[in-house]
């Protein structure tokens, strides 16, 4: 069972506000999606000596460096905020869950944090609750600081600013 898997999660969830989406991404799915990316990797790269990062294949071209290009400006935004070098050796690699399993758990995951946010189930979260470390609502400014869900912030959709 999932829940008995030594794992954590985090999460950067962004509500797709018109204005920001338009303005800030030029209407661009994967200039939002990059954005999301950096964010959720701007803070724990630099724990580890070594971090090993794998994306589910999405359609038949290659995201690789996108992705990468998208870490990287997480990583100079940690690095720029804290006057700190990350010196961690990170390698990305797009996989298919077939070859990866835990892409099968992280897809497990975002779908429970996605009924959660769209449909107000919190049956299927519940469930892996303690396996997320974090959870960030980024666009919930109404709730800022607390839209950042952790142990002594858990996460629940009541929470938050209706969608």
């Amino acid at each position: 069972m999932l829940a008995d898997l030594d794992f954590k999660a985090q999460f950067i969830v962004a509500r797709k506000i018109e204005r920001v989406f338009r303005n800030t991404f030029n209407t661009k799915e994967t200039a939002f999606y990059d954005h999301l990316i950096s964010v959720l990797f701007q803070n724990p790269l630099h724990r580890h000596a070594e971090n090993h990062i794998y994306f589910a294949k999405r359609g038949s071209k290659t995201r690789q460096e996108p992705l990468q290009l998208a870490i990287q400006q997480g990583i100079r935004r940690f690095e720029e905020k804290w006057s700190k070098k990350v010196e961690s050796k990170i390698q990305i690699q797009a996989q298919t869950p077939s070859g990866e399993p835990c892409l099968s758990v992280i897809d497990y995951m975002n779908w429970a944090v996605h009924r959660a946010f769209t449909r107000g189930e919190m049956r299927y979260y519940n469930v892996v609750s303690d396996k997320v470390s974090l959870l960030v609502d980024l666009y919930d400014t109404g709730n800022y600081p607390k839209n950042w869900y952790h142990k002594k912030n858990p996460f629940d959709i009541n929470k938050t600013t209706p969608l």
